[in-house]
């Protein structure tokens, strides 16, 4: 009997002492003061505690939550004193091959290298400038690719002109990288696709391309081969590889300082060029291409220096990359880079180095027509 009572005494003051630590509160804290019990939580607790005989449940402890960050409004932000939008291709990830009408999934990612927040198209944000992907020619031609799959979320902009994808992050601020993905359909027909895009930044009508780079995507649809594919190397628009079986030609618009590369009736790239001045004119005509040479110097003083030279006339008129001096330590170059897009030269074509070598590797042959007019 003596036992007993002693057993149930050392009961009793267990219980106290327990619930002593479990309430006890650190003064103006509603955090728990236990540090003797660990891995200690409420929940467990009071649950091991319903299936002692005996206990009473004590009221609920009340445990302040974390309180929530407020979202931050993304239009508000550290602009800069001067805008500049800029971005660089960082990768493309699509099939090359495809089935005829199969579905694919393509993504785009490129790294804001400009000082401006990018905004996508669902932004409400006054005054700020849209970045999007869209078909590179100004005419916002439908894309090849465009597929209505998924309309709550296919990637492309829904303006009834199918060419322009959207950015899937609402902003990307400088230094960080958008995302551009979105739903393809391939064509139906077996063939060699290109389509070409630019990125924009566009606010009401004012546009403008913030990147140098264009996006090329190039879809083979079954199995065409090589040679079909070696069609579309200096392809730099939107084209398929069965349009191009014509006869290489060259159109120069006096103009507008324009040389266009075609392919029977289709122009498959242009250049920027600089053509002769009032005094010093290029001649106006049909011409073609008559001898290549892989550098040139002029044989008059001061002795241009002019790399890919293409004559077309007997007395000297040619296509060449930007001029020098073999002594002028680039200077002439880097003036004549300014001049590309005016008429300024004595008479032949300029075009810029890349552009020249392009040209004169890629898509002339000694005999390749030549179309001159204004």
């Amino acid at each position: 009997m003596k036992k007993q009572k002693i057993l149930i005494a050392v009961l009793c003051l267990s219980i106290i002492i327990n619930g002593y630590f479990v309430t006890r509160l650190s003064p103006g804290s509603s955090k728990l003061a236990i540090t003797s019990l660990l891995d200690y939580s409420p929940e467990s607790s009071l649950s091991a505690k319903k299936s002692t005989p005996g206990f009473t449940k004590k009221p609920k402890l009340k445990i302040n939550k974390p309180k929530e960050v407020a979202i931050t409004d993304y239009c508000a932000y550290a602009k800069p004193a001067k805008e500049r939008y800029a971005g660089k291709l960082v990768n493309v990830q699509k099939p090359e091959q495809v089935a005829s009408s199969e579905l694919y999934k393509v993504k785009v990612y490129v790294e804001n290298t400009g000082d401006n927040r990018w905004f996508n198209v669902e932004t409400t944000c006054p005054g700020e400038k849209v970045v999007a992907l869209r078909t590179a020619n100004a005419d916002y031609h439908p894309s090849f690719y465009f597929s209505s799959y998924n309309k709550t979320y296919n990637g492309w902009v829904q303006d009834g002109k199918n060419s322009t994808v959207e950015l899937l992050q609402k902003y990307v601020d400088p230094g960080e990288i958008g995302a551009f993905i979105f739903w393809v359909k391939a064509p139906v027909d077996n063939d060699y696709y290109r389509d070409v895009f630019a990125l924009v930044a566009k606010v009401g009508d004012q546009e403008s391309i913030i990147m140098d780079n264009k996006v090329y995507l190039d879809l083979e649809v079954g199995k065409v081969g090589e040679e079909v594919k070696k069609k579309m190397e200096i392809v730099d628009n939107q084209a398929k590889a069965s349009e191009l079986n014509g006869e290489k030609s060259i159109e120069i618009d006096l103009t507008h300082q324009k040389m266009n590369l075609k392919i029977g009736e289709k122009i498959v790239k242009t250049y920027a060029i600089s053509t002769g001045a009032k005094k010093t004119p290029t001649p106006t005509g049909d011409y073609k291409v008559l001898f290549k040479q892989d550098v040139r110097v002029g044989a008059k003083w001061p002795h241009y220096v002019m790399p890919k030279f293409q004559g077309f006339t007997w007395v000297g008129h040619g296509f060449h990359a930007l001029p020098s001096l073999g002594n002028d330590g680039g200077i002439f170059w880097t003036e004549a880079l300014n001049h590309i897009g005016r008429p300024v030269s004595h008479g032949c074509i300029r075009l810029l180095p890349w552009d020249a070598d392009e040209l004169y590797a890629k898509f002339t042959e000694v005999g390749t027509p030549i179309h001159i007019r204004y």
